[in-house]
C-alpha cells in the first residue's frame, strides 16, 4: 500500500517538469525564409524600353502571362498589387539582331535575377508581329524561369515545378 501512494506521489510530480521543447527559441535562418509566404502572383508589366510599337508593347505582357499561365506559373499581365513579383522585359541591341532581356524583381523591388531570351531578327522585333511576340513568350517562359529560380529563393517552388513540366 505505501509503495502505491509513494508510485502515485512520484507520477503526480513528474507530471510538473517541463517537457523538452526544441523548436522554441531562436527557429534559424531557414525557419525565417520559410516562414514568408510566396509571392501571390507575377505580374508582367508592360515593357517601356523594348523598341516595340505600342500595340504590340501592350500586348506583349499578355502574351507572356498566357505562356507563364500554361507553365501554372500564376502571372497575370498588367500593374503590380502589393505582395506581386514584376517581370520586366527590356532589349539589347546587337546588330541586327534584338536580344529581350527578362528581369526578376521582389516585392520590394530588389532585381531577383536577369535572363536572356534568344536572338530575333531586328526587322521582325520591331514589326512586333502577334506570331513573333507569341514566339518570343512561349520560348522565353521555361528558361527564363528556370535560370532565374535559384536567385529568387522564396518563388524557387512554382518556378522550378515549371521548369520540370517544361522539361518533359
Amino acid at each position: 500500500m505505501m509503495r502505491a501512494i509513494a508510485l502515485v506521489l512520484l507520477a503526480l510530480l513528474a507530471g510538473c517538469g517541463d517537457l523538452p521543447q526544441p523548436f522554441a527559441g531562436n527557429p534559424g535562418a531557414t525557419a525565417r525564409r520559410l516562414s514568408q509566404p510566396p509571392p501571390t502572383r507575377l505580374a508582367v508589366v508592360r515593357p517601356t524600353n523594348a523598341l516595340l510599337a505600342q500595340d504590340a508593347a501592350a500586348g506583349f505582357p499578355a502574351t507572356l502571362a498566357d505562356a507563364l499561365a500554361a507553365l501554372e506559373v500564376p502571372a497575370i499581365s498588367g500593374p503590380p498589387r502589393a505582395g506581386d513579383w514584376r517581370l520586366v522585359l527590356s532589349v539589347q541591341e546587337e546588330g541586327s539582331d534584338i536580344v529581350p532581356l527578362f528581369t526578376l524583381f521582389d516585392q520590394a523591388g530588389a532585381q531577383q535575377g536577369i535572363q536572356q531570351g534568344q536572338k530575333v531578327a531586328a526587322s521582325l522585333w520591331r514589326a512586333g508581329s502577334a506570331k513573333t511576340m507569341h514566339d518570343v513568350a512561349v520560348e522565353a517562359a521555361p528558361p527564363s524561369f528556370s535560370q532565374l529560380a535559384p536567385a529568387a529563393s522564396s518563388c524557387a517552388t512554382c518556378f522550378s515545378r515549371s521548369a520540370q513540366r517544361a522539361a518533359k
